[in-house]
């Protein structure tokens, strides 16, 4: 779980994911456990990808979601700090979309990366080649 930096308001600060972070955006999120909050991170991904795309602005349906999702990592890495408001955070976001950027590789860099597949025993079995007994 690598921690990254971003500056709002002049001030760097350290934003970090893992389990925790996304509790604590699950809450902000209203949503019940961590496989629907990376869902909805996903699908405002998404959104946000598209608006991109046809040069529109950030839509407000997603924007205080954004804005919790780089409070829920700020919290996570700053337990002590200050209280960070959303509103301060979305303002800070549309005026440097680089903080949007390094919350998003922090997100996806502490999501589980999935292993390589393991072929069954059984299959391994079948393919091996038989025994030859020399006489």
């Amino acid at each position: 779980m690598a921690t990254k930096k971003i500056t709002i308001n002049n001030t760097s600060y350290p934003i970090k994911f893992g389990y925790g972070a996304i509790r604590i955006l699950g809450i902000y999120l209203k949503q019940a456990s961590y496989d629907e909050t990376v869902k909805e991170v996903n699908r405002m991904l998404e959104i946000l990808a598209t608006a991109e795309k046809e040069g529109k602005q950030i839509p407000f349906d997603i924007s205080d979601g954004l804005g919790y999702v780089v409070k829920a990592g700020l919290e996570f890495a700053n337990p002590d700090a200050e209280d960070f408001d959303v509103d301060e955070l979305c303002q800070a976001y549309l005026l440097d979309l680089e903080i949007l950027k390094t919350t998003f590789e922090a997100f996806m860099d502490a999501m589980p990366k999935p292993k390589a597949p393991v072929e069954p025993v059984g299959k391994r079995k079948a393919q091996a080649k038989p025994r030859v007994k020399k006489k």
